[in-house]
């Protein structure tokens, strides 16, 4: 299945479609256990493409796979992408790989934030 939805990728009648068929083949890989191809198929279509999404993947897979300092890279790309929540998952991925001050200062920036819900967590996470 893998294979002919990646052949499909290839079709050049699909050049339209060809990253997000990439990644959803890497989404079944990912949740078949197969870790390296998965993000090593999207890592490639992420800095082809540049599209924010594709980095926030990659981070919230990092994550999963206990590599928070590795996902924090991926969030600040998606970030630079404006891509929706990276600055909070770069929080997070600051605050679990001990890098306490970027954290803070993500965090700060969150607690700025016109979502009050956002802000007012933003504000509990610098105290702790």
């Amino acid at each position: 299945m893998v294979s002919r939805v990646m052949k499909l990728a290839a079709n050049p009648s699909n050049e339209g479609f060809e990253d997000r068929l990439l990644v959803a083949s890497a989404q079944v890989l990912y949740a078949r256990g197969e870790v390296k191809r998965a993000m090593q198929i999207v890592r490639e279509t992420a800095y082809r493409s540049g599209d924010g999404r594709y980095y926030s993947l990659l981070g919230l897979w990092l994550l999963e796979q206990n590599n928070p300092l590795a996902a924090s890279g991926h969030f600040r790309s998606a970030q630079e992408r404006q891509q929706p929540f990276a600055l909070y998952h770069q929080a997070i991925a600051e605050a679990e790989s001990d890098s306490l001050n970027q954290a803070f200062v993500s965090w700060d920036s969150l607690g700025r934030s016109k979502d009050s819900a956002m802000s007012t967590f933003a504000t509990l996470m610098k105290k702790y």
